[in-house]
């Protein structure tokens, strides 16, 4: 396997740089009773405080039986960033983050997940300034620039940039945007924004019901307020736009036009060694999407969509292991035949956050992309040690209406079986072992019934 030079490079400055500039940075050997600053932390002439990150990620996936046809695939994905937060010593309401993100992908992905670019690319996906300060007694915040934006579990917004190469870890999720924050009170925080979608991300709204994704930018505003409460829990409550802008010359003809209002209420509340989690979604708008399919010169109709999860949690009174087991149902409307209406949710930029938040199922979530979709899933996990995780997620998937290409609605049901190991602050190891067994719907939908299983393995340092 040929590295590329550049590859190198960026490796090579993620994980010495820091400790050549800590080296360069400190004149003076600190006296005996003074704690050194960490590593990747200094300061440049009393005038700027740096604080420097860096993190190299590797994924090995092999999957049989890719989409239950007789296709395999085996690849890794590589992923190294390198990024930066600075702050001034006489300038405390200003702050600065980047970062600079490289991702490459060597193998046989095509079967399974099909990247556009194969050679090493490197973007900006961290570049930004913040202003603080207070209006009156408000504490305020201003960020512009290419910014990281998260509300919730990450069901509405989370990811707004479609990878071109590492499909699977998919470490880009930043928006260029303007985000306005504003702390009226100690338990309360709100959030306005307004934000650019990359022009490479992607919509799968029309997959289930016409194979088809497009390809496009547009524009999501929203408001978002946030009030940790002991008696509420933590209580969130969003209002979002998404204006998609798809250039149908690109996508042959294709335009979804979605122009899509939500309105989330979410909360999570513990009781006890319970915990119990929900969220319920309301959109509407307009879109060219009907029945999860989309042709040329579709007409735009109105949406009025619902979604949303439910989960409890109970953590078992064991120190040591920490035992915990969690059931979720989770509901993403799909379309009816028999109105003129569009009921299908809108899935708008959801990411992976972690297992089962939001990518449900390693293998059906390339597949099912949080519209048309019923899902009820169990989680059983434990601490074998201190440094270890185990996880196993019980899926059963189904589809809520049927589409032009499927008429029942049994999709699939999965097991993932999961592992994570840290032996160490800056590093982590695991493997993931799965299993995708087809209903009907998933087997009329692929052309085929094979029961499709994956082995995952990674590793990562990180500072």
């Amino acid at each position: 396997m040929r590295w590329p030079v550049s590859y190198l490079v960026l490796l090579f400055a993620a994980f010495l740089l820091p400790l050549s500039v800590v080296v360069a940075a400190d004149d003076e050997t600190p006296a005996a009773d003074e704690t050194p600053p960490p590593f990747n932390e200094f300061n440049v002439d009393d005038f700027m405080d740096i604080t420097l990150h860096a993190d190299l990620w590797l994924y090995h996936v092999r999957t049989e039986d890719a989409y239950h046809t007789r296709e395999n695939a085996a690849f890794t994905e590589v992923t190294a960033r390198l990024g930066a937060d600075i702050t001034f010593t006489d300038v405390e309401w200003l702050s600065t983050q980047f970062r600079v993100v490289g991702t490459d992908v060597h193998g046989r992905p095509d079967s399974w997940t099909v990247p556009r670019r194969t050679d090493w690319g490197t973007r900006f996906d961290l570049a930004n300034a913040t202003v603080s300060g207070n209006v009156g007694d408000i504490a305020t915040s201003l960020t512009l620039g290419v910014q990281e934006l998260g509300y919730g579990d990450g069901l509405l917004i989370y990811d707004g940039v479609t990878d071109k190469r590492a499909y699977w870890t998919t470490p880009l999720r930043s928006f260029p945007a303007a985000k306005l924050t504003v702390v009226p009170c100690d338990n309360c925080s709100v959030d306005f924004f307004a934000a650019i979608v990359d022009e490479d991300h992607q919509s799968w709204e029309g997959y289930l019901g016409s194979y088809a994704a497009v390809e496009g930018g547009g524009q999501v505003y929203g408001t978002n307020v946030n009030c940790p409460h002991e008696s509420l829990g933590t209580f969130d409550i969003g209002l979002f736009l998404k204006d998609e802008d798809i250039r149908s010359m690109e996508n042959g003809g294709l335009d979804t036009g979605s122009n899509t209002w939500a309105l989330s209420v979410r909360d999570s509340k513990d009781f006890g060694q319970f915990n119990v989690t929900g969220e319920v979604i309301k959109q509407w708008g307009r879109t060219r999407v009907v029945q999860n399919s989309l042709a040329p010169g579709n007409e735009l109709r109105s949406r009025s969509a619902w979604g949303g999860q439910a989960s409890l949690r109970y953590n078992f009174d064991c120190e040591n292991l920490a035992p915990y087991v969690s059931a979720r149902y989770a509901y993403f409307q799909g379309d009816r035949r028999s109105t003129s209406t569009v009921e299908s949710f809108d899935p708008f930029f959801y990411g992976f956050q972690d297992w089962g938040y939001w990518y449900l199922g390693d293998m059906t979530s390339y597949s099912l992309t949080n519209t048309n979709e019923k899902v009820i899933s169990l989680e059983l996990g434990c601490t074998p040690t201190a440094s270890t995780k185990l996880r196993v997620f019980l899926y059963d998937f189904s589809l809520d209406r049927e589409t032009p290409i499927v008429s029942t609605h049994s999709w699939s049901n999965e097991i993932n079986v999961i592992f994570d190991y840290y032996p160490c602050d800056y590093a982590f190891l695991g493997a993931m072992v799965g299993a995708n067994d087809p209903g009907s719907a998933a087997a009329t939908f692929n052309g085929d019934d094979e029961t499709q299983t994956e082995v995952m393995f990674w590793a990562g340092l990180y500072f």
